[in-house]
């Protein structure tokens, strides 16, 4: 926002072209949209962890834990498909939006993965509250 009432000179995409004012902002927007379903999936990660132990701090602690290990994992030379199949690859999404010519495969890949990781975390959670006896007093 500041950028727009500033002025309304081009920014440097990341394969080095400019890029205008007014598709930058849309660029921007969109970017900070593709962080949107990789950290639901985190937070549907977080609620199974946090009904499947019980504990609202494993709930905290467990996905920043398996956080970082995604990260470090992509340090390591996997296959792109393992590499494709972490929660934390997402979040790179929005480089294929800065470039010239554009690509969108990563963002796409990256909803997927979200997706996916995100129904699973919630049928797990499901499953094991449902069968959980609920003690009324």
């Amino acid at each position: 926002l500041a950028g727009l009432l500033l002025g309304g000179h081009p920014l440097v995409g990341l394969s080095g072209q400019l890029v205008p004012a007014s598709r930058a902002a849309a660029l921007v927007a969109a970017s900070w949209a593709t962080q949107l379903p990789p950290m639901l999936g985190f937070c549907l990660l977080a609620v199974a962890v946090s009904v499947v132990t019980r504990s609202s701090i494993l709930g905290i602690g467990a996905p920043v834990l398996l956080g970082l290990l995604m990260q470090l994992t992509t340090l390591l030379d996997l296959p792109a498909v393992v590499r494709e199949s972490l929660l934390s690859t997402p979040f790179a999404g929005w480089h294929g939006f800065w470039t010239s010519p554009d690509f969108v495969d990563p963002f796409w890949h990256g909803l997927i993965t979200s997706t996916v990781w995100g129904v699973v975390s919630l049928v797990v959670a499901s499953a094991v509250f449902l069968r959980r006896t609920v003690r009324v007093s």
